[in-house]
């Protein structure tokens, strides 16, 4: 009896340590996969905040005085509500730092252009502390299209974003930053503030409410501010 009692008890243990091992390595597993998954948003954010960061360097270069004054650097900021931003700027010719040289140029036009997936992921969101269900889009870039109505099309297609932005937010204040009033005028802006969100491209935000597996960061951000140089150099 006793000799039975033995081995049921030794069953027992066995089972239970192995149960514990499956469980740690599962959790092992887990975060493995979820940090192969933040890696590949981080790397896709990044390498399109390089083109943002040089664009937005650059907005009122190859632009006359009077061109920059008149607030011809912007033909369209409505992106919150167009899907749009239109810009002009000079790509090329540029010096070291990344500006366009003085001197009037030829402005080309560029146009960011959102367009939705039609994909949701459910996301964490800070500012209410509970889950949430966000649209993904892309962005992109066309240099000399044709525009208007708040839209943009044609042109030449030159760089786009991954197809898993969250979010993309384009804010503009005068001279004196964030902590001055909104510019009432197009060729008052001075400061530019981006936001950008995506999720990974192997599978955003958490799916743990649909079967899938929790991930512990559902997006990766990426948040500038700029003070463009032409837009500074009629002050």
């Amino acid at each position: 009896m006793h000799f039975l009692l033995d081995h049921l008890v030794a069953v027992m243990v066995g089972a239970t340590v192995l149960l514990m091992v499956a469980a740690v390595q599962f959790r092992g597993q887990e975060a493995a996969v979820d940090s192969v998954q933040y890696r590949a948003a981080k790397a896709r954010t990044i390498d399109w905040a390089r083109q943002v960061t040089q664009d937005l360097q650059n907005i009122g270069s190859g632009l006359t005085r009077s061109e920059l004054q008149s607030g011809t650097a912007f033909i369209d900021t409505s992106f919150a509500t167009n899907g749009v931003f239109i810009f002009r700027a000079t790509t090329g010719n540029k010096d070291a730092a990344g500006f366009s040289q003085f001197g009037p140029g030829t402005a080309n036009v560029i146009c960011y252009e959102r367009q939705m997936t039609g994909d949701t992921v459910n996301v964490f969101n800070p500012a209410t502390g509970a889950r949430t269900d966000r649209e993904t889009f892309r962005i992109v870039r066309r240099l000399n299209p044709s525009y208007g109505a708040g839209s943009c099309s044609g042109g030449t297609v030159t760089g786009q974003s991954m197809d898993t932005l969250t979010r993309f937010d384009l804010r503009f204040w005068t001279q004196a930053g964030r902590a001055g009033p909104p510019p009432a005028r197009l060729r008052d802006i001075r400061v530019l503030h981006i936001d950008l969100r995506s999720v990974s491209p192997l599978g955003g935000g958490t799916t743990e409410g649909r079967g899938g597996m929790k991930q512990f960061v559902d997006e990766t951000r990426w948040s500038q501010g700029f003070r463009p140089f032409n837009l500074n150099r009629i002050d």
